[in-house]
């Protein structure tokens, strides 16, 4: 991709770090996660962050997504995330979404999948009309390959790669410009990883989201994203 030709980054980050306390007896120790960390998304672009666990790659991605407080500066369409958090919460939901790791712990066991993904359109387009809700969700399930048949179903009733495709078109429910994609592929086998890897580089293409790929897998990462950042 020649980003010269971009004006500004999706997401511009500046001297990141986030510091944890951890608690031992009558002490409070400080564990710095990320120090100092530099990045940049542009427009259309799909930047993989890759590294064992416990150096801090899904904090940048909760960090991005409004979940963490931090140190430094990240901006999401030129906004400084820790302000837009504090003052629209839901503005900035609509802009950044975020799947995470597990799709079993995902979606309420007792609620039907219609149920779920009609619950984001309720909070976050009151103003649509039954159809056009109903419109809008078909329309997010063709995106990841399901017909409208699940939304009958229980979380139970679906396989964990089927469970995933759901968050992720909640997740495209809202239009966001950004999407952070957290260890996605760590619960599933490899022959449904290699399906939903395909589907989401297909996915960041048609729509043109920017977005982080998060997760321990190199080889993964290379292969879905256009620039990859190695955290140890």
């Amino acid at each position: 991709m020649d980003r010269s030709v971009e004006r500004e980054p999706i997401l511009l980050v500046r001297d990141l770090r986030k510091v944890y306390v951890r608690k031992e007896l009558l002490l409070s120790l400080p564990q710095v996660v990320i120090d100092g960390l530099d990045l940049e998304v542009y427009p259309g672009e799909l930047v993989g962050i890759v590294g064992p666990s416990g150096c801090g790659k899904s904090t940048i991605g909760r960090i991005v997504a409004g979940l963490e407080d931090y140190e430094g500066s990240v901006k999401v369409l030129g906004r400084e995330v820790s302000e837009w958090r504090r003052m629209d919460r839901k503005g900035l939901a609509k802009a950044v979404q975020i799947v995470f790791q597990d799709p079993y712990t995902a979606i309420d066991p007792f609620w039907k999948v219609g149920s779920y993904l009609k619950e984001a359109m309720d909070v976050h387009f009151p103003h649509l009309n039954r159809r056009a809700v109903r419109e809008r969700i078909v329309r997010a399930l063709a995106d990841v390959d399901l017909d409208e048949s699940v939304l009958d179903r229980y979380p139970s009733q679906l396989s964990g790669g089927q469970r995933q495709r759901v968050c992720i078109a909640r997740a495209l429910l809202l239009e966001p410009k950004f999407l952070v994609l957290d260890e996605i592929t760590s619960a599933l086998d490899k022959r449904t990883e290699s399906r939903l890897v395909d589907l989401v580089r297909n996915l960041f293409k048609e729509k043109q989201v920017s977005g982080l790929f998060i997760s321990h897998d190199l080889d993964l990462v290379e292969r879905v994203c256009d620039r990859v950042l190695r955290m140890k």
